[in-house]
């Protein structure tokens, strides 16, 4: 993993902690209701699962676009140079770039399925409810506040950070957008800056 990539984790967890914090310190606790249902260890390991899960998906997002850029780019600044020995290697070149970038997105869509039964597992014995008030883990404070189930507490969660992480990772690799629109790829990733 890059540094710039541990430095953007780094980010979203400090945005996460103070979002939750701001919240938890303009919210009484309990408003609403009269006290969390789910034993603090439950909702610690609820918690703790959501983001261990989430930071595995948003690295592994970040390396992926990461590794997609870099093999377009690298054929992209060939051909622009004339190095391909003929017009043949330049679209081999491309089509074996395409192919590594649709391994790494299939890659990111099977771990993104894998991941909702873990946590709906470790996160059963905690309620909607706790997962959402400011005296559980506050997650209502969010834009997924609304949900009333956990796998769609979940998705939703996916749904908030998806764009987040293809805006980072078009700041970063800034001509990833137009080059997944060459190879008819970008249209997943509606986010990713373009000029």
């Amino acid at each position: 993993m890059t540094t710039i990539s541990k430095w953007i984790i780094r980010e979203r967890l400090a945005l996460l902690a103070s979002s939750l914090a701001l919240g938890l310190a303009i919210i009484p606790a309990g408003a609403g209701r009269a006290q969390v249902v789910a034993a603090t260890g439950d909702l610690l390991k609820c918690q703790k699962a959501v983001a261990k899960e989430g930071m595995k998906l948003l690295a592994l997002e970040q390396k992926s676009f990461e590794k997609c850029y870099e093999t377009l780019l690298k054929c992209e600044i060939m051909k622009i140079k004339g190095e391909h020995k003929s017009p043949d290697k330049a679209a081999q070149c491309v089509a074996k770039a395409a192919q590594t970038c649709t391994k790494v997105f299939e890659k990111i869509a099977k771990a993104k399925v894998g991941k909702g039964p873990k946590l709906e597992k470790t996160c059963a014995k905690v309620a909607i409810e706790d997962i959402q008030q400011t005296d559980g883990l506050g997650y209502g404070l969010l834009p997924c506040g609304a949900e009333t189930t956990t796998p769609g507490f979940l998705s939703c969660l996916d749904q908030v950070l998806q764009p987040k992480t293809e805006i980072v990772s078009g700041q970063l690799a800034a001509r990833i957008g137009t080059l997944l629109d060459a190879q008819g790829l970008g249209g997943s990733f509606p986010n990713l800056p373009r000029p």
